[in-house]
């Protein structure tokens, strides 16, 4: 797989090939220079890194079927939950309660209630909660809207 970018005095191209990318800059009639990188690696080395706000991603798929991932950023060490509610404002799935230290994190759910149980289609509520640690503790918190289709 190609993509062209144009630039204005150099053309550039970009392949994907096994998970690796290539970058190519032509110079005018030179043969081109090639620059590499693992994009795998890439996502290792940020998923170190600090976040320097709170935020919660839309989940992913949306709609879905079988399950779906909400991505989200801690600033500070949190103790998170992240609860799933119905259309009715029930709550149906406490996915996670657990205490997580600042970065990146991924969490999945399966579209199961607290028992195990598979939940029907319908539009799903979910809300993540950080409350950090230390002498002022504050709750950050992000509610979203998700679709399971069966």
């Amino acid at each position: 797989m190609w993509f062209g970018v144009p630039c204005r005095r150099n053309d550039h191209a970009m392949s994907v090939e096994n998970e690796e990318f290539h970058i190519i800059a032509w110079h005018g009639a030179e043969t081109g220079d090639v620059w590499s990188f693992n994009p795998v690696a890439m996502i290792g080395g940020l998923d170190n890194t600090v976040p320097s706000v709170f935020e919660v991603l839309p989940n992913y798929p949306n709609p879905f079927n079988a399950g779906t991932t909400i991505k989200y950023a801690l600033p500070y060490d949190s103790r998170v939950t992240l609860r799933v509610y119905n259309i009715l404002g029930q709550q149906v799935r406490l996915v996670e309660d657990g205490t997580e230290l600042e970065g990146y994190r991924t969490v999945h759910w399966d579209g199961r209630n607290d028992r195990g149980v598979p939940l029907g289609s319908g539009v799903y509520i979910y809300r993540l909660e950080a409350t950090t640690s230390g002498e002022n503790p504050q709750t950050l918190a992000r509610t979203g809207k998700m679709v399971m289709v069966k």
